[in-house]
């Protein structure tokens, strides 16, 4: 139920109760910088940091490594050969 009945003395009434609404709000400063230092890119999608990087960090990126390598870790180690053999 939406509404409520209110009753103080002699008023009665009907108060409405209303949810707080969340909002996403675009924030660049929530996009995380790649660490590989030959790339250039400086907005990695959190999404991304979730789920290849480690702990919010990432070494490499998709544009900078091939996506073989980055299934395989590249991403979440520095030290992670970025060639990928085929």
């Amino acid at each position: 139920m939406a509404k409520a009945e209110q009753s103080d003395g002699s008023q009665t009434g009907i108060v409405s109760r209303k949810r707080q609404v969340w909002r996403l709000k675009s924030n660049p400063s929530r996009y995380v910088t790649c660490q590989n230092p030959t790339c250039k890119n400086d907005h990695v999608d959190p999404k991304f940091v979730r789920m290849f990087g480690a702990e919010g960090v990432v070494f490499a990126c998709p544009e900078c490594t091939p996506w073989g390598a980055l299934k395989h870790g590249a991403a979440a180690s520095p030290t992670f050969e970025r060639r990928v053999s085929l």
